[in-house]
């Protein structure tokens, strides 16, 4: 509904692109930190904190590549009589996939990298127990926990790596 080419009227477009720039403008951090304070310590905290980020983000994003799409498909669709609904899947769709995909893998990626930085102040996660493993002096554990955040890194990256060559 950000989009301007896409929504119902230029005041929900107006609307929607206030709302992202509001979640923008807060980094998943403060979210994180605000959170934590009203629902206390653990993973819902964190969760919401991403959520909140990753709408921000990627509403965004995803209104700006609806806005890149080629108009003359569109309007090449709607010459035909198509519903609102069958304007999205047939012209917008195919156009906006690509970025879809490309946008959702990075936040994922993101997601997975910021999760263990909140987790350092409270808001649950592999952060959560890496902080408690420092506080205690064994870096033992510590160890082990940062190597798990870099394998799991590194699992995300090829499954995104797969992801993209199967649907790009």
């Amino acid at each position: 509904m950000a989009a301007k080419n896409t929504t119902f009227h230029p005041i929900l477009a107006l609307a929607s692109r206030s709302i992202i720039a509001f979640l923008r403008a807060v980094p998943a951090l403060i979210w994180a930190i605000t959170l934590v304070v009203a629902f206390g310590l653990g993973a819902l905290s964190g969760t919401i904190a991403l959520a909140l980020s990753g709408v921000g983000i990627l509403g965004k994003a995803y209104a700006d590549v609806l806005e890149g799409i080629d108009p003359k498909q569109v309007e090449a669709v709607r010459s035909t009589g198509a519903s609102w609904f069958q304007v999205m899947g047939q012209a917008v769709w195919p156009q906006f996939k690509t970025g879809f995909v490309a946008w959702s893998l990075y936040k994922m990626d993101l997601n997975i990298r910021e999760a263990a930085v909140l987790g350092l102040i409270g808001a649950g996660g592999i952060g959560y127990t890496l902080q408690g493993h420092i506080n205690l002096f064994q870096y033992n554990k510590a160890t082990v926990g940062i190597l798990m955040i870099f394998i799991l890194i590194l699992i995300v990256e090829y499954i995104t790596a797969k992801v993209r060559e199967r649907l790009l």
